[in-house]
């Protein structure tokens, strides 16, 4: 039987197959939520602008070490050399792509003087060939699974992360909704991102060009094909360089987003691409264009230009709905990305953006309405035009003539035409103050009732928002939930400062960003809820759980409401981490990029009110959690010191427990304990 098959009927049906909806971002696990917060804590950029990435370990002490990996890597090597001598052809790309990566400075020599050979990782390594590929048909691969003596590999040790490329799939799903493709392609994209210091004594090989040569021990400093990791920290990597750069057209790149823009005539206007200092070289490919393939207008089916529905994104479980906050209006021009409503939770405010450029067809849903997962809130009419930049600013109006001032009187005047009328020189009654019987000038200002008070003497209900309204409710329950109580006590502050003002140019010169006082109360709270760790539990129905982690939830004042963003596994991170935790969910607080999975969690709280003046206070514990600490601002104070009266800069700690769960004493050693990590700072990072 002879089936004939008509090629351009198919590819036809091709691009008229109706838009697969976009895959929705799903919640990331814990171990994902980790891996990314890890990055964002310890990733650094140099000053020629490469960035510097840590190996994401499930646990502090990475349990691969040891176990005689040497040996192991020894004996695979011995194997390689003798498949390499029966192809010679094979043998010398092998060597040229590893002294390829000295050259290049993705790998180095061990120092001979080096003693932590018992301790590193070896990897194994060996050869894959692609001859389908144009350029490096031979790859050296390390295989990061493989066990040592113990029966334990180094990516049995590594977080994967999570997954940030699509799959092809949904690439193909999208190119083919543009009749112009670019295609970039970056050289050596794993290696182009260098490892910490520390960490490439888990990225060991061994090595000879020759088998009468001598054995010698390298490591690897880049990001390294075959670890579990690699992917996630390439990737993120280029994400992050997207957004340091703060290149609108990179990011929309990196997250395969549209790669052309139009004019208004419907020309093709060529993207620009930088090449960044952190890369050694930019491949840059060719258009890909359909129309090539056939002279049909394909393109101009409904995937292009036509309408398509926009639904809300998943929700938590912690999350049951959130109210709407619309931005646009029907009929509004957006681009690709724009924010068309936000939808307020009780956690944050999550923004619903147009996927393409067009104008608001239809909205679905009204102002203040609760929306559930993936209901549907508006359509856009994607045109793929992008909409006209706005208008400059009207030039300001010339100063009034001396005049104006009787304008007031007439308003009133209005009301009443026949007497206006019967006395039109009614801007000479003006000039008389005593004779004005317009509004008030507080009543003229009249603005948003919730920023300023303008004396017109009315009153403006407005409604409460999901956030404030939940906040309200979490406040209560507390209260008549716990058995509340707060203990207070005093820091010198002195000794910190003076450990802050030592370190502070260094500390920004090396992390790029400050050493506040957030980072060592954060690891003393961390330190003293290890030392009592009833403390870092919670009371659910008839039982008390224990938790054998610290993450720490820190209170910040958004001018939406109070937020309490998480920092997760702080037992395990040193002053350096922490700021750089608490500078990205600074940023993502400031910007309004808060998702409910950074508030989610927490054992503990701590609260600074310092930073608006406050010298005491007793804050209400955050539920679920069992307690919270409360920091005051610093003021100068006469203090005794050694049978002397001195002056010295004091905080007041505040320490509001849950007296069901949390006895007097270990509320009290507990707040002793910040107490001493905080005068000596040293002792924390002595790890006592």
């Amino acid at each position: 039987m002879h089936v004939r098959v008509n090629d351009d009927e198919i590819l036809k049906k091709f691009w008229e197959i109706e838009e697969q909806q976009p895959r929705l971002s799903k919640l990331p696990t814990e171990e994902e939520q980790r891996c990314e917060e890890f990055f964002r804590a310890t990733t650094t950029r140099t000053e020629l602008g490469r960035y510097v990435v840590s190996l994401p370990f499930k646990t502090e002490e990475p349990f691969c070490t040891g176990g005689n990996s040497r040996h192991i890597a020894i004996k695979r090597l011995e194997a390689l050399e003798k498949k390499l001598d029966k192809d010679n052809d094979l043998k010398n790309k092998y060597i040229e792509v590893i002294n390829e990566y000295l050259k290049l400075d993705h790998m180095r020599p061990v120092k001979e003087t080096d003693d932590m050979t018992e301790f590193a990782v070896y990897l194994p390594h060996h050869a894959v060939v692609r001859n389908d590929k144009s350029t490096s048909k031979v790859r050296v691969v390390f295989n990061a699974s493989s066990p040592n003596n113990k029966g334990v590999s180094l990516n049995d040790t590594l977080m994967v992360g999570p997954t940030l490329q699509a799959d092809l799939r949904h690439i193909i799903m999208r190119w083919r909704l543009h009749p112009i493709a670019l295609v970039a392609d970056i050289i050596k994209m794993y290696r182009q991102v260098r490892i910490n210091e520390n960490d490439a004594i888990y990225q060991r090989i061994v090595w000879r060009n020759k088998p009468e040569d001598e054995i010698k021990d390298y490591e690897l400093v880049t990001v390294t094909f075959g670890t579990a990791s690699a992917p996630f920290l390439a990737v993120r990597a280029m994400h992050q360089l997207a957004y340091d750069e703060d290149e609108d057209e990179i990011i929309r790149i990196i997250h395969h987003r549209a790669l052309t823009r139009y004019s208004n005539a419907g020309k093709f206007v060529t993207l620009r691409l930088t090449k960044f200092p952190c890369c050694d070289e930019i491949k840059y490919g060719t258009l890909l264009s359909p129309l090539r393939w056939t002279h049909r207008h394909i393109h101009t089916t409904t995937q292009l230009h036509g309408i398509e529905v926009v639904k809300a994104p998943n929700f938590p479980d912690s999350v049951s709905s959130g109210d709407v906050k619309l931005i646009k209006k029907e009929g509004d021009p957006v681009a690709m990305d724009e924010v068309v409503l936000e939808i307020e939770t009780d956690k944050t405010a999550l923004p619903v953006m147009s996927p393409g450029h067009g104008t608001v067809a239809k909205l679905l849903v009204k102002n203040g309405e609760a929306v559930k997962s993936q209901q549907p809130l508006f359509e856009i009419n994607v045109t793929g035009v992008a909409p006209p930049a706005a208008a400059p600013a009207a030039a300001a109006p010339a100063p009034a003539a001396p005049a104006a001032p009787a304008a007031p009187a007439a308003a009133p005047a209005a009301a009443k035409p026949a007497v206006a009328a019967a006395k039109p020189a009614a801007v000479s009654v003006a000039k008389g103050p005593a004779k004005a019987a317009g509004p008030t000038l507080a009543a003229q200002r009249i603005g948003d009732p919730t920023k300023t008070i303008s004396g017109s003497r009315t009153e403006h209900p407005v409604p409460m928002n999901k956030m404030r309204k939940r906040i309200a409710e979490r406040l209560k329950e507390a209260q008549n939930t716990t058995a509340m109580l707060t203990t207070f006590n005093e820091c010198d502050m002195s000794k910190l400062m003076s450990f802050r003002k030592a370190n502070l140019d260094a500390f920004v010169k090396k992390y790029g960003v400050k050493l506040s006082f957030m980072s060592p109360f954060l690891k003393a709270s961390a330190n003293a809820l290890i030392d009592q760790p009833v403390i870092n539990g919670v009371i659910i129905g008839e039982d008390i759980i224990y938790r054998d982690y610290v993450d720490i939830s820190v209170a910040v004042a958004t001018p939406r409401g109070l937020v309490v963003p998480v920092l997760r596994n702080v037992e395990s991170m040193d002053y350096p981490r922490i700021e750089l935790a608490l500078n990205a969910l600074a940023e993502k607080a400031r910007t309004g990029k808060l998702t409910p999975a950074d508030m989610q969690g927490g054992t503990f709280t701590i609260s600074n009110g310092g930073v608006f003046g406050s010298l005491l206070s007793m804050p209400i514990i955050n539920l679920p959690q069992s307690a919270i600490l409360g920091m005051h601002a610093i003021f100068q104070r006469p203090v005794v010191i050694g049978g002397k009266i001195e002056i010295r800069p004091m905080m007041y700690l505040a320490l509001s427990y849950d007296h069901r769960l949390i006895d007097g004493r270990e509320a009290v050693f507990f707040l002793r304990k910040i107490k001493a990590g905080v005068e000596d700072p040293t002792s924390i990072l002595a790890g006592v």
